[in-house]
């Protein structure tokens, strides 16, 4: 649907019967395999019927729309894939004692607004800067210290003060935390 020809399909496929690729192709000047893609993916997506018809023994496709109204639903939710989280909500964490890391405090709020993070050494080294959500902020400024014990991901949240609707954001920061060595991970205290 991003496709700089697809307003142009997508009139076509109102304005016709039904259509088939070559005919769309030409229609609008594009070559035929980008219109037969486009219109197949959207046969696919279920937003068009692809029927198969004969024009000398030879078989060929044309599409139709079922109707001229067309819905879309995205559940993003399978974009949280829970299973491949570094980090778990019973876990406990504490900052890396030899993590390469800044932390720079929010004014008026017991919170950090940025942290940056670092990796490798010399002309290798990565740095990723991070802004943070205020969320974000107030559970990094309750992470305990390198020399502090590790605290469950859940109770640093409930001392934040941050309620569970930001799971998924904060899971997120410590994930590449973690992929940048700057939080150590138990998997229970002993």
């Amino acid at each position: 649907m991003a496709k700089d020809h697809a307003e142009e399909m997508l009139k076509l496929l109102v304005s016709y019967h039904d259509i088939s690729a070559s005919e769309a192709a030409m229609r609008i000047g594009i070559h035929i395999k980008t219109a037969q893609d486009f219109l197949e993916n959207l046969t696919e997506a279920g937003f068009l019927i692809a029927q198969t018809v004969f024009e000398k023994k030879r078989p060929y496709s044309r599409y139709a729309l079922p109707s001229p109204i067309l819905s879309i639903e995205l559940d993003l939710r399978s974009l949280l894939d829970q299973s491949n989280q570094i980090i778990r909500m019973e876990n406990f964490i504490r900052e890396n004692r030899d993590a390469q890391v800044h932390f720079t405090f929010a004014r008026n709020h017991q919170a950090i607004s940025t942290v940056t993070l670092w990796r490798g050494k010399g002309r290798h080294r990565d740095e990723k800067k991070l802004s943070l959500t205020l969320p974000q902020g107030r559970f990094l400024y309750h992470l305990p210290f390198p020399t502090a014990p590790h605290e469950p991901v859940s109770k640093i949240m409930m001392l934040a003060e941050i309620g569970p609707e930001y799971q998924s954001e904060i899971m997120d920061l410590l994930g590449l935390m973690t992929t940048y060595h700057a939080i150590e991970i138990k998997k229970e205290e002993k």
